[in-house]
């Protein structure tokens, strides 16, 4: 039951944290520390490197930002250095149109590559 919530909290507070403006929010910081003290340091270092992510695409580059973002990637490469050496790897988030494209680029080659074969059949 309390592992329920202790999800159902996570997903709040990533909603949040993808959907409030970086600059005026915490909630990046918090997942991070909520992961921490959890002892899931992987995706404590995936959090930080998210929000590292974010800083640089939306904001526009002043030194505050800048050191916000460096701040970010030595978070996640701290938490990362904590963890086992085979473990210490996070998956890079990927905007959704970028694998929407990626999809439809595979779709079509298979469909080709599956008509292709029909023909020489």
């Amino acid at each position: 039951m309390l592992q329920g919530m202790y999800e159902d909290l996570e997903r709040i507070v990533e909603s949040r944290a993808r959907s409030l403006d970086l600059l005026s929010s915490n909630y990046y910081n918090f997942l991070y520390s909520f992961h921490v003290k959890k002892g899931n340091l992987r995706k404590a270092a995936s959090v930080m490197y998210e929000q590292g992510m974010r800083l640089g695409q939306e904001t526009t580059g002043g030194s505050d930002s800048l050191h916000r973002q460096a701040k970010c990637y030595l978070a996640c490469l701290n938490a990362l250095r904590l963890v086992d050496p085979k473990y210490a790897w996070i998956v890079k988030p990927v905007p959704h149109t970028e694998v929407s494209i990626k999809i439809l680029w595979f779709c079509v080659t298979l469909s080709l590559e599956c008509h292709h074969h029909n023909n020489v059949l």
